[in-house]
């Protein structure tokens, strides 16, 4: 996840936020309350990581989605990158207002079988592609059966009735 660095430095978030922290390290807990903490800055936080279905078929959309929110005090965009197998596969902007949370969707779609590495953030899961089955046919099949079923039914009647009906010699 990344986000909009460039606004951050510009406006003085990022020095603002270093020289908090070297302040922070000068002097103890408490001791800097007059100090001013500078411009409030914008925090993004990933969870919820989810793959569906995370068994699919070659051509079948898989979504994958996470819940970002903004836990900061001011609104900012944020990217949210989709990593598949260490590969960047998407990345989708979004502008969050403090306190909001929105879900960030991607739709996948993969035609090679197998099992796909999925990356967000800090997040990981997989995905796998399965080949397609080829699906029994018993409309078809059933009736087959049946005809052979019978067929060989009726041959050996008329075998066994053919043998009945020879008359036996006797000498």
């Amino acid at each position: 996840m990344t986000c909009d660095i460039k606004s951050l430095v510009s406006s003085g978030i990022i020095r603002a936020t270093i020289v908090g922290m070297v302040l922070a390290l000068l002097f103890p807990l408490g001791e800097v309350a007059a100090q001013d903490s500078g411009p409030p800055v914008p925090i993004f936080q990933l969870s919820d990581l989810s793959i569906s279905p995370s068994r699919a078929r070659p051509g079948q959309t898989v979504e994958v989605s996470v819940q970002l929110s903004n836990i900061g005090a001011v609104e900012n965009s944020c990217s949210v990158s989709l990593v598949i197998n260490g590969l960047l596969e998407e990345t989708k902007t979004v502008r969050l207002a403090p306190g909001a949370s929105e879900r960030v969707i991607f739709s996948v779609v993969k035609d090679v079988v197998g099992t796909y590495d999925v990356d967000v953030g800090a997040f990981s899961s997989k995905f796998t592609v399965v080949a397609d089955t080829v699906p029994v046919r018993w409309a078809i099949i059933a009736p087959i059966i049946g005809a052979v079923a019978v067929t060989g039914l009726a041959i050996a009647i008329f075998i066994t009735r053919g043998r009945r009906a020879v008359p036996k010699h006797h000498a």
